[in-house]
């Protein structure tokens, strides 16, 4: 029994020692693997800082490297404001060149503001400017009549209630 005893205790040091062995490479691999990661993570603590950019420092380098210059920029707002002008004319097509009313001959803005008159209920307070477009080539040629307003709802409200003008004939007739 001393020896059975004996025995199992240098059965008991052996298996104690090798788990302190295993303990110690467990522990070893976890100091390099902790190692590894804190250089990983620096790593990406230097790309942060070296490549993190306000929002005003990227706008900056992409309409430098896109090639944005002053004289580009000019011409895409005079373009905008070009299509903005544009918004506010409307043409009027198949009125004749010269109208004559009961008693007198009707100019082409007498022509727009009766038609706004319909259309709108007398206001042709927005009406900026009435002019024919193109070159007379007959008496018989009835060339449109380019309008221009003060905003481009004014040109949405009249065109939605163009219809209406259909119903209406011209004093002409």
């Amino acid at each position: 029994m001393g020896t059975l005893i004996c025995d199992s205790k240098m059965v008991l040091r052996s298996a104690c020692e090798k788990i302190d062995e295993q303990k110690s490479d467990l522990i070893q691999t976890k100091n390099e693997l902790i190692k590894c990661k804190s250089v990983k993570l620096e790593g990406v603590k230097e790309t942060v800082q070296s490549e993190m950019k306000s929002f005003s420092d990227v706008v900056k380098s992409k309409c430098v490297s896109s090639g944005l210059s002053p004289a580009k920029i000019k011409m895409a707002v005079h373009s905008a404001m070009r299509d903005e002008d544009r918004a506010k004319n409307f043409i009027i097509f198949g009125a004749e060149e010269e109208l004559e009313c009961e008693e007198e001959e009707m100019s082409d803005k007498d022509l727009v503001k009766d038609i706004f008159g319909i259309v709108k209920g007398g206001d042709e307070r927005s009406i900026i400017k009435c002019e024919r477009v193109g070159v007379k080539k007959s008496t018989d040629s009835k060339r449109p009549i380019k309008v221009t307003v003060k905003d481009a709802e004014t040109v949405r409200d009249v065109l939605s209630k163009a219809k209406i003008l259909k119903s209406f004939q011209s004093p002409g007739e």
